[in-house]
């Protein structure tokens, strides 16, 4: 999964199933968190002030590959990947 701010990659992280946790990342002077559990991600809802539509929250979880959550406002992107290990 890789975590896209103004299409600068701000995390990756590989889903599997001991990848779990609440994750911070930084934009536009804000923060905003996203969770991944259970091999699925999915960023948490912000305020009404630095996100007024919720679009990015209420995709709710992704786990498939090439799903992604989209923040159009923020210019944030969320996307799988799946990867499998040699």
């Amino acid at each position: 999964m890789k975590n896209k701010v103004e299409n600068e990659t701000v995390q990756r992280i590989l889903l599997d199933n001991k990848a779990k946790g609440v994750y911070k990342f930084k934009f536009n002077n804000e923060d905003g968190y996203f969770e991944v559990k259970n091999e699925s991600t999915r960023i948490f809802g912000m305020d009404k002030r630095i996100c007024p539509r919720k679009t990015c929250s209420k995709t709710g979880w992704i786990d498939k590959k090439y799903q992604n959550i989209v923040c159009l406002s923020n210019k944030i992107f969320c996307i799988v990947f799946k990867m499998k290990l040699l």
